[in-house]
């Protein structure tokens, strides 16, 4: 019995040991790891990966490994020789994908070190990329569509929308905003809401290679609704109102936009709910597909007045809808017109009614309703795609 007992404590130090020693080995080596892979959408089919060469002296060969959820192992899809020099640029590599199907992977960059007595390789901090990009349209500009306690759409539009493009980045989905600051310069005209600026907005979807055209807004109603001033409307009006194009609501229920324009609706009633903002509940799809309104511009149709009793009535559910002009093929909207005529599924995003003075009261003296519809917004347009979403909402 005290030859075993004293056996095992042996073992054990000789088993502690050899992970001293081990440790040892990286006693004063500088740990040599990359942080940071950007991405961008080149096409359908090709993603372009980017890194700095700040390491180069420390770096023998760079190694790009892109992870495979299915075997869950890291594959080197490439090798590239550092030339030793730290000289602030970049390296790139195109990832060739095998169909322009949206995609979305991990990636990192390893390292084989130059100098293995002085350094160390860790593994790279890996980051999300995909194929898929969204054109993000901040509505009107700054100091646009008022409401109270200093509530301006066209501000508010923007803090969300630079939100949305960080949390989006995150997910691995590129973006491009139509504006990064208060004004608003396209289509040959600054900061104005007429037809040529709103569909060269859209137009930008496109010459960006976009695959959803998105325009952020927040809703009102029309002139001294329900008895009361236009922008001192009950509590019990406030909705979430999302329209879809043409573009995405042809391609039926399982189109990307749509189900993101549900999943959207959803998520912002409730972070309104969570964030004590009055709201109405989320009706969602209709038998699996928006509601549809029509309207004409000479006589507007009894669907039309449907359409603007449910826009300004109190009670009412939430919604996805199309909202057609003249017939059913043309968006009512010049910003989803011009991006079905483009080609690009859109949306465009009524969050909360501006015209609801609580809600003006919360968005303003709080930056968490900004960030929680922006969270909210991100995370439904992962999911319309499929992709794995990491905004966590309230």
């Amino acid at each position: 019995m005290l030859k075993k007992f004293i056996a095992l404590p042996l073992a054990a130090l000789l088993l502690a040991g050899s992970v001293i020693s081990a440790s040892a080995d990286n006693i004063g080596k500088t740990s040599v790891q990359i942080k940071t892979v950007n991405f961008t959408k080149v096409s359908s089919k090709k993603i372009k990966l980017k890194w700095s060469d700040g390491k180069d002296p420390m770096v023998k060969t760079y190694l790009l490994q892109r992870y495979n959820a299915s075997s869950k192992k890291w594959t080197t899809i490439a090798k590239i020789n550092s030339d030793g020099k730290k000289g602030n640029n970049t390296y790139s590599y195109t990832d060739v994908l095998s169909s322009s199907a949206p995609q979305q992977y991990k990636y990192r960059v390893n390292v084989k070190v130059s100098n293995s007595d002085m350094y160390k390789a860790v593994n790279g901090v890996s980051a999300y990329a995909s194929n898929i990009k969204v054109c993000i349209d901040p509505g009107h500009f700054a100091g646009k569509n008022g409401g109270t306690y200093g509530y301006f759409e066209g501000d508010a539009t923007l803090k969300i929308a630079l939100e949305m493009r960080d949390l989006l980045k995150k997910e691995g989905i590129g973006t491009y905003l139509t504006r990064t600051d208060g004004n608003i310069t396209v289509g040959g005209q600054t900061n104005v809401d007429d037809g040529n600026q709103l569909g060269a907005r859209a137009k930008t979807a496109k010459a960006n290679k976009c695959d959803m055209f998105l325009s952020v807004h927040t809703n009102a109603n029309n002139a001294n609704a329900n008895g009361r001033d236009t922008v001192n409307q009950p509590n019990n009006l406030n909705k979430t109102v999302i329209f879809v194009n043409y573009a995405a609501y042809s391609r039926g229920a399982n189109s990307p936009v749509v189900i993101a324009a549900n999943k959207a609706g959803g998520y912002l009633t409730s972070v309104n709910k969570q964030l004590g903002i009055p709201t109405n509940a989320w009706q969602g799809l209709k038998s699996g597909k928006p509601y549809t309104y029509c309207t004409t511009v000479a006589n507007e149709t009894v669907e039309t007045d449907a359409f603007i009793a449910y826009n300004d009535k109190v009670k009412q559910k939430g919604r996805v809808i199309f909202r057609s002009l003249n017939t059913r093929s043309s968006d009512y909207y010049a910003v989803l017109r011009t991006a079905t005529v483009e080609g690009v599924p859109g949306m465009l995003i009524e969050h909360s009614y501006h015209t609801v003075p609580a809600f003006c009261k919360k968005f303003m003296s709080t930056k968490y309703v900004a960030k929680y519809y922006a969270l909210a917004d991100a995370k439904a347009i992962g999911q319309g795609y499929g992709f794995k979403t990491l905004s966590k909402l309230p």
